[in-house]
């Protein structure tokens, strides 16, 4: 639901002033709580974790959390969204994958911005995984991993590519795609790409074929892959991982709050149901602004 497609310019002139007011017009619970986190994450102070399975075969547990940086890049064109998830992914991550999946489930109907972290698992000299010749992996993707995607109606299958690639050039392709506005579309179709049709995206003609299925131009990604135009952007991440203590991926974060691994669709409902009614508590609106009551907004 998209509330500024919803009503009159003069009902959407009330939500602006008073978020409270969205009740009045028929909102989605969830939609309505989350219109709070607008207004919320500027006065988040509280910080937790919640965790499920992950590419480092962690078990939910609690952990530190830490500030990270963040991007912009809106997702939606009539009006701001009401929250921000960044995510934290390498392609060669089926967790990343089915994840992707549930939580784009989870947030079809709801004003969410996804803001995409790449965080690349190895590099030379880290030896390349090889799952066609790795009895637990292979375990793991036809146990825990195929069940998963069925369960989301997706496709999903164990890339028959020995040894599986590094992904600094993959992801040198998102900062092509995103400097036009395609990262997200970038991000599910080499996910596809890789785990629906099996190609090497360590092959930098793939790389290009993607460029071209989204309508971008793969000539001038191909000199760009060439001359390292988006390297820097890359590297950078690569060296801030350790300042990020992640113990797996993916890894999101929404308003200071970390969440980890793998969640179903009704998982993340209910985590973002959670955290939207954790954040109500003391909001008013003033004819200054809505926000905390300690502290409304300019």
């Amino acid at each position: 639901m998209n509330l500024a497609r919803r009503g009159s310019p003069g009902i959407r002139t009330v939500l602006a002033i008073c978020p409270f007011s969205a009740l009045l017009c028929g909102v989605d619970i969830v939609e309505f709580l989350l219109i709070f986190q607008l207004y919320y994450s500027m006065f988040n102070g509280g910080k937790r974790w919640i965790s499920g399975g992950d590419c480092a075969g962690n078990f939910p547990r609690k952990a530190p959390v830490l500030t990270v940086r963040r991007r912009s890049g809106l997702i939606g064109l009539e009006r701001r969204p009401v929250m921000k998830i960044s995510i934290y992914f390498d392609f060669v991550c089926p967790f990343c994958y089915v994840g992707l999946h549930s939580l784009s489930r989870a947030i079809e109907d709801l004003d969410v911005e996804l803001d995409f972290h790449p965080y690349e698992l190895r590099r030379f000299p880290t030896p390349k995984v090889d799952p066609m010749h790795d009895e637990k992996r292979l375990k793991r993707f036809y146990e825990v991993l195929k069940p998963m995607a069925q369960a989301l109606g997706s496709e999903m299958n164990l890339p028959w590519i020995s040894p599986h690639p590094y992904t600094t050039d993959a992801f040198q392709g998102y900062y092509f795609a995103r400097q036009a506005g395609r990262e997200l579309d970038y991000v599910r179709l080499t996910f596809d790409v890789f785990y629906r049709r099996q190609k090497d995206i360590g092959d930098p003609a793939v790389l290009r074929m993607i460029m071209d299925k989204l309508g971008l131009d793969g000539a001038a990604f191909a000199q760009a892959l060439t001359n390292g135009t988006f390297r820097a952007e890359v590297d950078q991440d690569w060296e801030a991982k350790s300042a990020l203590n992640l113990e797996g991926i993916p890894a999101y974060q929404m308003n200071g709050e970390k969440i980890r691994g793998y969640h179903t669709p009704e998982e993340w409902r209910a985590i973002l149901l959670d955290q939207a009614e954790k954040t109500m508590a003391g909001l008013v609106c003033t004819p200054e602004g809505c926000g905390p009551a300690s502290q409304p907004l300019d």
